[in-house]
């Protein structure tokens, strides 16, 4: 009796495609709320588009796990030896890491110095006005610079990354 042949390839296409898919929906849910976000309930707009970037940010997790498996399990692993098995790894961890920083995000109210009549803040810019004491982030006080930060890490370090591994292992899986 022989070994299983293991997933298909057809299978490893279509995980990869969701995945990559999922990470489309959450670049452009990203950059809609980096301009667009105001707190919870101050606009449906931006409610709509942060419940679609945390649903879909929940579900890529997920295929990135049944992405890593599919990458190494069978006979024929698309990434084979350990630098395909570390590869497969970083996808949900990526994954995951990104999905935590983003729950560090969601500002709900903003401490000022001072308060202009009529001016209206929105997006994570009003991060860099000198005129911004603290966020609050759940039930903490964060400080504008730090809440920076991990906007910096989540979109520009943790998201370009997943992407990069997705496409290294999508064409690792043509070349298989």
């Amino acid at each position: 009796m022989s070994a299983p042949a293991g997933p298909s390839a057809a299978a490893r296409s279509v995980v990869l495609g969701i995945l990559g898919a999922e990470l489309a929906l959450l670049a452009v849910t990203g950059v809609a709320l980096s301009v667009l976000y105001r707190p919870t309930g101050a606009s449906s707009t931006t409610d709509a588009l942060a419940a679609v970037h945390r649903f879909t940010a929940g579900l890529t997790w997920q295929t990135a796990v049944v992405a890593a498996i599919l990458l190494v399990a069978g006979r024929t692993p698309v990434l084979p030896g350990w630098r395909g098995r570390v590869h497969a790894a970083t996808l949900p961890v990526l994954a995951v890491a990104a999905s935590v920083t983003g729950r560090l995000l969601p500002w709900s109210v903003l401490g000022l110095w001072a308060v202009e009549v009529g001016r209206s803040r929105h997006g994570f810019g009003v991060l860099l006005d000198d005129d911004i004491r603290f966020a609050v982030v759940g039930s903490a006080d964060v400080a504008p610079a730090t809440l920076f930060r991990w906007l910096i890490v989540h979109a520009l370090v943790l998201g370009p990354a997943l992407i990069a591994a997705t496409a290294l292992a999508w064409r690792a899986r043509g070349q298989h």
